[in-house]
This record gives C-alpha cells, structure tokens and sequence, in this order.
C-alpha cells in the first residue's frame, strides 16, 4: 500500500530528471566535426579554419578608409586550397542576400547564431565580395562574421556547404567558444 502512496512522487521525479537532463543535453549537429586546427579535404579541396574570436570586425570602405564594427562580432577566418586539376568556382560562405548556402554556426546547446552584414558601403576586411575562382595549386582566403556567442557557451560548430566550392559534402568543424565571449 506504501507503495502505491509513493508510486507518484517517484514518476514525478522521474520526469524532472528528465527534463533536467534534456535541459543540459550537448545539441551537437549530426556529422563527423574536424577540430578547427586542421584541415577538413573533399575530393581535393582542403578548408581549414585558421581562426575564430570574438572582436569588432575591421571593415574597410572603397578609397582606403578603415573602421571597425560598432559591436563585437563573432569574426571566422578561412583558408580553402585548391588541390584538385580543376579550378574551383568558391561562392562566399556569406551566402547571397536571401541568406541561402551560407555558412552555420550552432553552439552546444543548440543556439543558431545569425551572419552579420557590414554597414552599408563597408566590407569586411579579408573578405571576398560574393564569389572567386581557384586555381589548381592555389589558395584563398575569406573572413564570414555572426552574432557574438552567449556567454558561458563552450564550443561552437560551424558547417560550410560544399556546394559553394563544387564539393558533394559539407565542410564541418567544431571550435571552442573564443575568449570575450
């Protein structure tokens, strides 16, 4: 009879531990993430991400005038090698205006950080304006800006579409949160 008393005190603490631990589950993507120290290669193409941090972006405007980001950003700075034959056609990780084919960042707990654009008549410094080719043998680099991470976030994953350098899979990469956050 004791038991049955019970019975729902126990079910109750059941579901809140739960949801508790739903609460503080890592919400990984699915995919296999390469640490952001080396290099993730499809089929030739080599993409590294050679940093991530947290600073105002510096932007420049056309005519040499240079400035910064009112407001701290989450700056990503990639390298992509061409080791392929054939020239690769890159498209920016920004994506196009709609926002389609751009790049995504996602913290642990499962948080979609947005891209930030420059103020108008400003770029990014380092980044390239919508698309390049490249060369077999040759390297490029491109810098793509988000929302600055939530505070306390502990590790970042940043997933580049391979449609944007010709590749049949995603270049996927995971990072600690940088400092500042």
């Amino acid at each position: 009879m004791n038991l049955l008393k019970k019975t729902p005190v126990i079910f109750l603490a059941f579901i809140f531990s739960m949801v508790f631990q739903g609460l503080n589950a890592s919400a990984q993507p699915a995919g296999n993430f390469t640490p952001i120290n080396k290099p993730d290669i499809e089929n030739g193409i080599e993409v590294q991400i050679i940093s991530v941090k947290v600073e105002n972006a510096p932007l420049e405007r056309m005519g040499g005038y240079f400035s910064q980001s009112p407001d701290q950003q989450l700056v990503i700075k990639i390298v992509i090698v061409n080791k392929t034959g054939g020239q690769i056609n890159y498209q920016t990780w920004r994506g196009d205006e709609t926002g389609l084919n751009g790049a995504t960042v996602q913290d642990e707990q499962g948080t979609q950080y947005q891209k930030t654009s420059p103020p108008e008549g400003f770029h990014v410094v380092g980044a390239v304006n919508d698309s390049a080719n490249i060369s077999p043998g040759q390297t490029l680099a491109d810098v793509i800006t988000f929302q600055k991470p939530n505070p306390g976030v502990k590790r970042l994953y940043i997933t580049l579409p391979g449609s944007n350098v010709n590749a049949q899979q995603d270049f996927d990469f995971v990072a600690p949160a940088p400092a500042g956050n």
